[in-house]
Formats: C-alpha cells, sequence, structure tokens
C-alpha cells in the first residue's frame, strides 16, 4: 500500500516549531534537530519561508544571528564593542565565546583575524576616531601579521629550528608540540612529575618539588607555548593556570610564572649529571 504523505502549511510548520520547543524545554532549536524530533525535513520549511531563521522568527522564537550573513559595518561595530570591553585587542578566541557573532564571517570577509583588526582600524577613523585603544589594536594586527608571515614561512619552507644538539633532540622547538616534547625529556630534572597532557587548556597537569622540601610536591597547571606571549592571543584565563612552559619567553609583564626552556637547557648542560630543579621567572 503506497504511503500518503502530508503536504506541510505555514501553519502546520510553525505549530509542529512550538511542539518541538515545548518538548525540548528551550527556545533555540536547531535545523537538524527539529528534523529528529518532527521528521520535517529542511527543504519543506525552506520551501514555505525562505529561511531556517524567518521560519524561527515567525514562530516567535529568537533566530540564530550567529549564521547570518552580516554587512561590514556590523561585524566591524560588534568587534569595536568587543574591543572596548576587553581594553585593547580581543583574541580571537575570546570573541568567538563571547561576541555577538562568531568567527565564521570575520573570516569569509577578512581571511585572518590580522585582516579584520586591520579593517576595524580603518573603520574607527571614518567613524569612532576618539576609540581610546586603538594603539593596542594596532599593535596586536602588527603582531598578528608577523606570526601568520611566520607561519606561512614555516609551511613554505619546512623550517626547523636551529640546531639545539641536546642529547637525543637536534633541532630547537619550532612549535608548541616541539616544546611539549622538550619538557617531557627534561621535566624529571627540573623538579616536575607529570599527571596528565591533553589538549584541552590547561594543556598538563603535573606536581613539582617545593622549594626548600626536600619531599614536598605541589599541584601545577600547565599551558605550553611556543612563545610565553601566546597565552595572551590565544585569549586564556590565567586564573586556571599556575604556570607557562615555553621555548622562548616574550612577554616580561606577564603576569603568571615562566618556564623557559631555551635557558633551562643551557642550565642543565652546565649541571651536566647534576640533577636539580631550574627557576622559573616569578610574576
Amino acid at each position: 500500500m503506497a504511503r500518503i504523505l502530508r503536504r506541510h502549511t505555514r501553519r502546520s510548520l510553525l505549530e509542529a516549531l512550538k511542539a518541538a520547543v515545548a518538548k525540548l524545554g528551550r527556545e533555540r532549536v536547531t535545523i537538524a534537530t527539529f528534523r529528529g524530533e518532527t521528521g520535517i525535513s529542511s527543504p519543506t520549511v525552506i520551501r514555505l519561508f525562505g529561511t531556517w531563521n524567518r521560519f524561527v522568527a515567525a514562530g516567535g522564537f529568537e533566530p540564530n544571528t550567529k549564521t547570518l550573513r552580516l554587512s561590514e559595518d556590523a561585524l566591524l561595530r560588534d568587534l569595536r564593542d568587543a574591543c572596548l570591553k576587553a581594553k585593547g585587542a580581543v583574541p580571537p578566541t575570546v570573541y568567538d565565546r563571547t561576541g555577538r557573532y562568531c568567527l565564521r564571517p570575520y573570516k569569509r570577509r577578512w581571511k585572518t583575524w590580522a585582516g579584520a583588526l586591520e579593517a576595524l582600524l580603518a573603520w574607527l577613523d571614518r567613524h569612532d576616531k576618539q576609540f581610546p585603544y586603538r594603539a593596542q589594536i594596532a599593535a596586536e594586527a602588527a603582531e598578528a601579521r608577523r606570526r601568520l608571515g611566520g607561519q606561512r614561512a614555516t609551511l613554505a619552507n619546512r623550517h626547523y629550528g636551529p640546531v639545539l644538539g641536546f642529547r637525543n633532540i637536534l633541532h630547537a622547538p619550532s612549535c608548541e608540540s616541539g616544546v611539549i616534547l622538550l619538557f617531557g625529556a627534561v621535566a624529571g630534572e627540573l623538579g616536575f612529575v607529570i599527571e596528565r597532557v591533553g589538549t584541552a587548556f590547561p594543556d598538563c597537569e603535573a606536581k613539582r618539588l617545593v622549594p626548600g622540601h626536600a619531599e614536598a610536591l605541589e599541584r601545577v597547571r600547565i599551558e605550553f607555548e611556543h612563545r610565553s606571549k601566546s597565552f595572551r592571543s590565544h585569549g586564556h584565563d590565567e586564573a586556571a593556570c599556575d604556570l607557562i612552559v615555553c621555548w622562548e619567553h616574550d612577554w616580561p609583564e606577564c603576569p603568571l610564572p615562566v618556564l623557559e626552556l631555551k635557558s633551562a637547557v643551557e642550565r642543565l648542560r652546565g649541571l651536566s649529571r647534576t640533577r636539580g630543579a631550574v627557576p622559573v621567572s616569578a610574576p
């Protein structure tokens, strides 16, 4: 027997949307969730309402503005507001969590975060010449552009770090993964016992010897960076980290203790086989 397909109307779709919202207990429902709850395909919704967000708005609910195609002015105005709140250039990861929009429209229009910040500077020249954090944004845009150039050069030239010649590691770290590898090789001599390494922030949980107490250990939450300053540009939470481990410490005003492996390796060379903890910089 042939299956009889129901032909939906705008009214029947809106009723189905309201029923799904009531069942799920939240006002924002994705098109995939709606299809799973009702069995109604997205082409049916698009045919009668044009877009998913128009359908949601017609039902009296808030559409997901993060997926809308936005004007340049709207994007830059919200980026300006986010930088004003951050009192400087807001890192992309922070904006993605707290901004009105997601990163996708910025990347689609300006390709990189450096490009978005540069566009914001030009926008401020036209619309907000009294913006108080212009210098900080200009500095971060230049730094982001420099980092991007370095990353592209690394990919293009299969770049290696300078020759290190330390034990079985030939080259100095040229990325965060190299920092993790080198730290693992010397952690014991620096007074650390590693408990966990992962991809979620912070990267590592460890215990280390407490200075002045031969057998006392303290818990340490570690974030790995190739350069310490990247901690700030990545938008990490200072309160959730106890120590930055990096190859090169380039952030003098860093509020957290820093272990620079570049200096630690030189100390270990000098100590030869003598084991001992290498001091970290105080905030």
